[in-house]
């Protein structure tokens, strides 16, 4: 086992126990099973999602914050408008992400939804395939601004 494996489960472990405690309302009689939740969560996450070279930095978490609440509610009011309107045009376009690959190009396929009407819906090597309700929302400018900040989120750690 190397020492990232062993780095990476350790903050597994605190976030699956983070996540017990509140679904168990902080009781002390629930570790009995959750425990062994904690180390079921965390064996199979390391299984499924292997420690990587990627980390985020601590000082542009907040930028993204902000970036991603702004843009949550923008997102929220503009697909309620669009469906207001009742004349959506939806499509499906290909995005080239020019992000590396690994943690900084799956946190843009996931986070692509956050763009006003947008959801990712494959990832092929660095081309996202997106859903939008409306062939004329601006995902391409839009698309660009979230990889700029994606791309501050994360910082490639040693081998």
């Amino acid at each position: 086992i190397s020492v990232r494996t062993l780095l990476s489960a350790r903050w597994r472990i605190a976030v699956f126990a983070v996540l017990w405690a509140i679904l168990s309302e902080g009781r002390a009689d629930s570790w009995l099973l959750g425990v062994p939740a904690v180390a079921i969560a965390t064996w199979t996450s390391l299984r499924l999602m292997p420690p990587s070279t990627w980390r985020l930095a601590p000082t542009a978490v907040p930028g993204f914050i902000a970036f991603f609440v702004v843009h949550s509610l923008r997102a929220g009011v503009q697909v309620a408008l669009l469906a207001l309107r009742g004349r959506l045009s939806p499509t499906v376009i290909e995005l080239e992400l020019g992000l590396p690959p690994g943690g900084p190009t799956l946190a843009m396929a996931h986070l692509i939804g956050l763009m006003p009407g947008s959801l990712g819906v494959r990832l092929d090597g660095t081309r996202l395939r997106v859903h939008l309700l409306d062939a004329a929302l601006p995902l391409q400018a839009e698309a660009a601004r979230l990889a700029t900040h994606v791309e501050r989120l994360f910082v490639r750690t040693a081998p």
